[in-house]
Parts: C-alpha cells; sequence; structure tokens
C-alpha cells in the first residue's frame, strides 16, 4: 500500500486568477475562451431586454458569433442587427474578438451550456401573468 502523498504547504493564499490561468493553459485554452465563457453567462445583459429573446447564442467558430433565431421572423432581425450584435459582443469581449455573426434558426440546436436553444426561446418568449 502507498504512503499518502504529502502536500506543499502555501505561504499565502493564491488568487483564483491565478489559479485559472494555469488551469486554462494545462487544458490549452487562452484568456480570450475564458473572457467567451462570461459572454455566454451574460448574454442577456449584453444584448439588453429588445435583443435577448431573439438573439440566442449557440456558440463561436474561429471569428463568427453563431446566434440563434426562435423563428423566421426573429432571423430577419438578426440580420438587420447583426452589426449591432457584433459590437455589443466584441464591447463585452473587450477586444475585435468577432468579425461577422453567423444566424440560423435554432430548432434542435443546443447552446453553449448544453441547453436547448428552441426552449430558452419558449421560455423567454413567455410572458406570465
Amino acid at each position: 500500500m502507498k504512503a499518502p502523498r504529502k502536500r506543499k504547504k502555501l505561504d499565502a493564499p493564491l488568487h483564483a486568477a491565478d489559479v485559472l490561468d494555469a488551469v486554462f493553459s494545462a487544458l490549452g485554452v487562452g484568456p480570450e475562451h475564458a473572457r467567451l465563457i462570461q459572454l455566454w453567462k451574460n448574454w442577456s445583459m449584453v444584448m439588453g431586454p429588445e435583443l435577448t429573446p431573439m438573439a440566442l447564442p449557440l456558440g463561436a467558430r474561429r471569428d463568427l458569433l453563431l446566434v440563434g433565431a426562435p423563428d423566421s421572423m426573429a432571423l430577419q432581425e438578426i440580420h438587420l442587427l447583426g452589426a449591432e450584435i457584433l459590437e455589443r459582443a466584441n464591447a463585452f469581449m473587450e477586444c475585435p474578438f468577432f468579425t461577422a455573426v453567423n444566424a440560423s434558426l435554432c430548432f434542435g440546436k443546443t447552446g453553449p451550456g448544453g441547453e436547448d436553444a428552441s426552449k430558452i426561446a419558449i421560455k423567454k418568449n413567455h410572458v406570465t401573468s
């Protein structure tokens, strides 16, 4: 039976950002991807109440922002407001991370968190009285 490993004691606590940087670098993920995760978590705040129900985050592919629309009317609006969506996302990223918005209908697609994007759209569009 192996003897348990002794942990090295640290002189002072580590800052969480330093630990996350080490984890991301070990996974081969840069700090810009950590910021991308924050974009998904704060999507409704970044897009605002007028864009959130119609522009659902689906992910990113290279320099493209992938956005889903719950219906064809919202898809047309996303195409017309693509520059504004791009500007808001890049402002949150604090750099020109995306160069274009790629919009599509979101039926059957999943968002960055793995949830069904069409169900998110229904929840966001549902008004309770």
